[in-house]
């Protein structure tokens, strides 16, 4: 049986390599999740401060050198109006 954390690290090997099929390079990710429990600073945490370790090892492993967070307290925000048509430039 497959674990939890080798799941995460073949859904970042996919996203990667299908970006990389396109002439690109995945260097950057963002918005990687804090939950609200380490924001809080609840007795839950520590559980979540692992997740959190972990995800970013793996991010480590697929060579992602930029990791963009952010720990805005209580919920997290979007910079975007979500009713808004998306464009994406992408710069090769």
């Amino acid at each position: 049986m497959i674990s939890l954390k080798e799941v995460f690290r073949n859904i970042i090997k996919s996203y990667k390599d299908n970006i990389e099929s396109y002439g690109l390079t995945f260097k950057v990710t963002e918005n990687v999740a804090v939950h609200e429990d380490i924001k809080l600073g609840l007795p839950s945490r520590d559980k979540y401060i692992d997740n959190y370790i972990t995800r970013l090892k793996n991010l480590s492993k697929a060579n992602i050198e930029i990791i963009r967070y952010n720990f805005m307290p209580i919920f997290d925000w979007t910079s975007i109006s979500l009713n808004a048509k998306a464009t994406i430039i992408l710069v090769h």
